[in-house]
């Protein structure tokens, strides 16, 4: 009997380790753009999402066809600008904290 329980103890201390790897490999993945230019008195850069996939590799995938598609050099209100693809987990968000109002 006490084998049987601590069986079952065991088993469920496993299943409990592997849910958050497992809710990891789940999220999605967001693509986003950060443009920002690199001429003087040029607004800060700014990011942007694109697109959004269900796995690392399909995100990266997407970043790789919108740089070739678009380029990563370019121009915005006469300013020449340069714009990097990064994915991240839906879970993050590369702007600026939000004011807390505290």
């Amino acid at each position: 009997m006490i084998a049987t329980v601590y069986a079952i103890t065991r088993l469920a201390a496993l299943l409990v380790l592997l849910m958050p790897s497992s809710a990891w490999a789940e999220c999605a993945w967001v693509l986003w753009a950060e443009t920002f230019s690199y001429d003087a008195g040029a607004p800060p850069s700014s990011w942007k999402i694109w697109d959004s996939a269900k796995s690392l590799e399909h995100c990266e995938e997407y970043g790789e066809i919108r740089a070739t598609k678009l380029g990563t050099r370019g121009s915005d209100r006469g300013f020449s600008t340069l714009t990097r693809y990064i994915c991240l987990p839906d879970t993050v968000d590369p702007r600026e904290p939000k004011a807390s109002g505290r």
